[in-house]
Parts: structure tokens; sequence; C-alpha cells
């Protein structure tokens, strides 16, 4: 009966949760506590803790991991990361860690995610249709989550802000220091570069300024044709990649080097393409 009960058993060690945003470290979060032997659970967890939360209990019950991080189900709508508040009233001991990164990197990134899905849902949900104003809609969420979450916190003692920007290990370890040993294997997954006041810069792993505009352009490009037919049918009759870019230039689309157009006029056929074909579907549907 001992062995049936154990993995459901709770131990009272305090937890550690990371809260901020999805694409602000989470995986190297996880990496860095793995590495250390403790126990991570991500986006897997996301529906049990909704479930316990729901059922006003213990919001870890059932579940025996140490880190619990990328706390979210975008399908489902369901962001376990926006509720720290439920989570700090049920379990006050919890170690709470804000992930954050400078913003336009972390919209470059976002819109990335999942090819550009996750940004679809997003919109499909919020009802926006164009890219700028969801870029609009996830800054100013972005500046008002992060105030609010520090200003519940800054008289708890319970909140470490983990910046990808300019990397502490060493706060982080001593955040978590008398419950949790990450010295042990203090290597953050990062590539990291040393600063003269003992913090950590991942500069070198990020990707540099001239490629976060041209692939944000990419992606209003990419919904500007979505949301007109012909245009799609129009790029998806061209052979000549360079001139898939020169018409998004014609049409006010930055994409800037003829390096990266190249590499990505492949990908805007393709899209255009998939768009065409969903619309003859749709209008057959509709005859």
């Amino acid at each position: 009966m001992k062995s049936f009960l154990r993995p459901f058993q709770q131990s009272r060690k305090p937890k550690v949760v990371q809260i901020g945003f999805n694409k602000t470290g989470t995986t190297s979060l996880a990496h860095f506590f793995r590495q250390n032997n403790y126990k991570t659970k991500g986006v897997e967890a996301s529906l049990l803790i909704f479930k316990n939360l729901q059922a006003d209990s213990d919001p870890f019950f059932g579940m025996n991991a140490d880190l619990y991080q990328d706390l979210e189900n975008h399908n489902l709508g369901i962001y376990i990361w926006r509720r720290y508040r439920e989570l700090y009233d049920r379990r006050p001991d919890t170690y709470f860690i804000l992930t954050t990164r400078e913003v336009d990197g972390w919209i470059n990134s976002r819109l990335r995610h999942n090819s550009g899905r996750y940004a679809e849902i997003e919109m499909r949900r919020r009802g926006i249709r164009d890219v700028d104003e969801l870029v609009k809609t996830w800054k100013d969420d972005f500046a008002a989550y992060h105030y609010e979450a520090q200003e519940f916190f800054k008289d708890k003692g319970k909140l470490y802000v983990h910046s990808l920007d300019q990397l502490d290990v060493p706060g982080l370890i001593n955040f978590v220091s008398d419950d949790y040993d990450l010295s042990r294997n203090p290597n953050y997954p990062w590539k990291r570069v040393l600063l003269a006041d003992g913090r950590y810069d991942v500069a070198v792993k990020q990707r540099s300024k001239s490629m976060e505009k041209p692939d944000f352009e990419i992606q209003r490009f990419i919904q500007h044709i979505r949301h007109n037919p012909e245009l799609a049918g129009q790029i998806a009759s061209i052979d000549d990649d360079e001139k898939i870019i020169q018409l998004a230039h014609s049409l006010g689309f930055n994409i800037s080097t003829i390096d990266l157009a190249m590499k990505v006029s492949g990908r805007i056929k393709l899209k255009a393409r998939r768009i065409l074909r969903n619309q003859i579907i749709l209008n057959n549907i509709r005859i």
C-alpha cells in the first residue's frame, strides 16, 4: 500500500514556480535545476494545477516536482503563472521566479514560436487581425504584468527577478539556498560572458539586432497575405524568389537584407500557397 501511495504523497518542501511569460528562458531554468538533480515539470502540469486550484486543494497535489515552469496550455487558454496570487495564498513558502528579458527580443521570439502558430492562436482568441496590434497588446501586457507581480511580492520576500539579459546566477542560487543547492553544478545552460561586476550577460547567445527586424517584418507580411487572397494567389504563381521580396518592399514591408530575404522567400511562398488553398476550400464549402 505504501508503494502505491508514494507518488501522491505531498512533500512539504517549498516548491519553486516560474511565473514569467513563455520565451523568457523557461527551458534553460528547467535545465539548470535538472543538472543539479532536481525534478521539474512544465506544460504538462498546467491542467492538473488548474484542476487543483478549481477544487480549492493544494496546487501541487498529485505531483512531486521541485520546479514548475512554463505553466500554460495555450490551446485551452490556461496560464497558471498568471495565478501567482492564488499559488502564494495556498503555498506561501513557495519560491517564485519572475523570468524576464528585453521586450523587443521577447516579442520576436514569441512571434516565431511554433512557426507562428502561437501568435495565430492569440490573435484569434483576442479578436485581433493585425500583427502590429498584437505586438502593442503584448507590450502593454508585458509591462502591466511585471509591475503588478513585483508590487504584489514587494513586502513578501518570495520573488526573484531572473533576467536573461543580465543573468545573475549567484543571485538565483542564493535565493533558493535554504532548500535547494544549485551550487553543485553552477554552470547555467546559456552561453555566458562574465561581466566586471560579477553578473552574467547572454548577449552572445541572442540573435543579432539585424536579424530581429526582418523576422518581425516577415511575420507582418505573412499576416497581410493571410487577409488578402488575391495577393496570396499572385505570390503563389511567382517563380523568381527575388520578385517576391521586391513585391514585399513595394507594399512597405522592410525585409532588408538580401541574404535573409532569399532564405525566407520560399517560406513566404509556401505560406501563400497554403492560404490560397484554404481559401479555395472555404469558397467551395460556401458554394
